[in-house]
């Protein structure tokens, strides 16, 4: 008579084996010293580029919020600072008697991050007040970190593009040609007496004046 065969309770082998299986890859998995999967590898990845992403859309976002245009931003060539200085003399009474805002280069303090400090004031400027000379449009500085942030934002901020010849330059090559210059560009300060230079920086700063209080 042949032999029964045993049958096998299928059902129960699954539930007494798989539990154990289920401990023992949760255990694994608690491990600290396991290696992570691809796949874990590259959701950690995208959860690190997305916090990223967010965390510099918030700094952008409270940069725009705080950007108050409150400032007239003075762009010239340190070869130039003589008429820099004569500038801001005449300023000097606006800045005292009416709070006038200005800022240069001369104001980073030692140890500051240069060009942060300089974005922070274009971000800032409301008025720009451009000393140009020959020297002034071959700045490479000049012409790569400051005009184009500066008539991008009179094309679309509305900043107020303020520019003064201070002697014969080629200007009408550059985009600053668009722009009507403060004072007759045939009659430029270094040609000119220095009583009319101090006239002409009188209206420089009348200006200044109008388009800060408009």
């Amino acid at each position: 008579m042949p032999k029964k065969s045993a049958m096998v309770d299928v059902r129960r082998l699954i539930d007494d084996v798989l539990p154990q299986e289920i401990e023992t890859e949760q255990k694994y998995l608690l491990r600290p010293d396991r290696l992570p999967t691809p796949a874990e590898s590259l959701q950690r990845e995208l959860e690190q580029a997305r916090e990223k992403s967010l965390n510099r859309q918030s700094r952008q976002t409270s940069m725009t919020e705080a950007a108050t245009r409150d400032l007239v931003f003075i762009s010239y060539s340190h070869k130039d600072k003589k008429w820099f200085d004569d500038l801001k003399t005449h300023l000097e009474p606006l800045i005292r008697e009416q709070n006038l805002k200005i800022w240069e280069d001369t104001q980073i303090q030692p140890g500051a991050i240069w060009r942060d400090e300089i974005e922070k004031a274009l971000s800032a400027a409301k008025v720009a007040v451009l000393l140009v000379s020959p020297t002034f449009l071959s700045s490479k500085f000049i012409n790569q970190n400051e005009l184009p942030v500066l008539l991008d934002a009179a094309k679309t901020e509305g900043v107020h593009i303020l520019w003064v010849p201070l002697q014969a330059s080629n200007y009408k090559a550059t985009a600053i040609e668009k722009y009507q210059a403060v004072y007759p560009t045939d009659r430029p300060l270094k040609q000119i007496t220095a009583a009319k230079r101090d006239t002409a920086w009188v209206e420089v700063c009348n200006n200044i004046t109008a388009v800060m209080n408009c």
